[in-house]
């Protein structure tokens, strides 16, 4: 997997993907796919010494990384809770697949399954017989019973633990800075979009590398130029419809639609409506 994914891609892509499938099978078999992979999370989870220890470090990593997701922890009675509550324009699919994610990894590092419980908005009977673990209907969320958050876990390796947390560190702060760099190419790419000045060496300019320094510093984040065209592309779009009184048929030339059909249609990708009916609708709610 690369380093970073949109959140709002990946969330849609769940969606689509859903469509014609059982129910809340596609987020929770991605999820358990996920499980299986050496990723931090699970490695984390695979020499701590209790999830108390390894989980908020997982979790940490998560958030910091992924984004799209906010996660509340919270102790209530003899339990831990953790809440997944997706971020505006991020699909409940979402949440739902990193929390069947975290689930199945916490069963796989040995932690009791009867001590572990989830609430879900929708097919809790699905999500219980396909995990394994109590399931209740609610707003989406992890509780752990305090007795399996303070267990000692079978694979626990101090010294693993140590080193692991110290190369994540590392890693993170390698990517917070390449991340640094992708947010103000994305602004910058918006500003030649507005001027209508728009190549790829400009871009490379403006930030003092070359075309091909910056191919390879977007590699790093598992993108590529023309996606972040395609999402300055979007983000200006969206500002421009939201915050200003122009024509949708400049808004489209602007942001490199020849045609404005082209963007009605991406447009509606992006949000489920036109940008008319986008426009009118933040109207109306000004309004009242």
């Amino acid at each position: 997997l690369p380093p970073r994914i949109a959140s709002n891609r990946l969330s849609l892509l769940l969606d689509e993907l859903s469509v014609g499938l059982q129910p809340s099978s596609l987020v929770i078999g991605s999820g358990e796919l996920l499980s299986k992979v050496s990723l931090p999370l699970t490695r984390i989870l695979q020499c701590a010494e209790s999830l108390q220890q390894g989980l908020p470090v997982a979790l940490d990593l998560l958030r910091r990384q992924a984004g799209g997701v906010a996660l509340e922890w919270q102790s209530v009675a003899d339990a831990v809770q953790l809440k997944f509550i997706p971020a505006a324009g991020v699909s409940q699919s979402l949440a739902e697949m990193m929390l069947a994610w975290i689930t199945t990894a916490l069963i796989r590092c040995g932690s009791d399954r009867s001590g572990v419980m989830l609430c879900v908005p929708r097919n809790a009977e699905h999500w219980e017989a396909h995990l394994g673990v109590a399931v209740s209907s609610g707003e989406l969320q992890l509780n752990v019973a305090s007795a399996v958050w303070n267990a000692r876990l079978p694979g626990t390796n101090p010294t693993m633990f140590a080193q692991l947390c110290r190369e994540l560190e590392r890693s993170q702060k390698k990517f917070e800075e390449v991340a640094g760099l992708y947010q103000e190419l994305q602004q910058i790419v918006q500003e030649c979009l507005e001027r209508r000045m728009i190549t790829q060496e400009a871009v490379a300019d403006q930030v003092g590398l070359s075309v091909r320094n910056l191919q390879r510093r977007l590699k790093t984040l598992g993108t590529t130029y023309q996606n972040l065209l395609d999402e300055s592309r979007q983000a200006l779009a969206m500002r421009l419809v939201e915050s200003s009184d122009m024509p949708l048929y400049e808004i489209a030339f602007m942001v490199g639609y020849a045609e404005p059909s082209a963007f009605y249609k991406a447009f509606r990708r992006w949000t489920g409506s036109t940008p008319g009916e986008y426009r009118q609708t933040l109207e109306e709610t000004a309004d009242e």
